[in-house]
């Protein structure tokens, strides 16, 4: 059995985040986002991460979104909040549940066009691209 780390969960659904327990596996984590397609998002200086559904804006209709304070980036769907070290492996989040509850801002069901969607140049990094970056 793979081993269990802490994440946060941020729901859009139920404009909350919560915490939860779940493996490093694919299966896992996509059980949580709701896709295989993942991808990483909001990268933190502290290593902390979103893991959150990469094709989402392909797949109407649009599920609840969140939006960035700092940024005023606007993402839909759940997403998980996760801490990634040096070598790529995935752990509990360094930055508190208080500090993420304070950078974001729930917004419901919204169409595309009434947001700025532009994704900054770290926002399509899946994966391999990061674990290649680490070597």
């Amino acid at each position: 059995m793979q081993p269990l780390f802490s994440a946060w969960l941020i729901d859009p659904y139920l404009e909350s985040v919560y915490p939860i327990e779940l493996t490093d596996s694919l299966s896992d984590i996509s059980r949580w986002v709701g896709t295989v397609e993942i991808g990483f998002f909001l990268h933190q200086p502290s290593g902390d991460r979103a893991i959150m559904n990469g094709d989402v804006l392909t797949q109407p209709p649009l599920p609840p979104g969140w939006q960035w304070r700092e940024t005023g980036a606007v993402y839909y769907g759940r997403a998980l909040w996760i801490h990634v070290n040096k070598t790529g492996e995935l752990m509990s989040p360094e930055l508190t549940r208080y500090w993420l509850v304070g950078q974001l801002e729930f917004i419901g069901f919204r169409e595309l066009a009434e947001y700025d969607t532009e994704l900054s140049d770290d926002d399509d990094e899946d994966w391999n691209q990061f674990l290649d970056e680490q070597d």
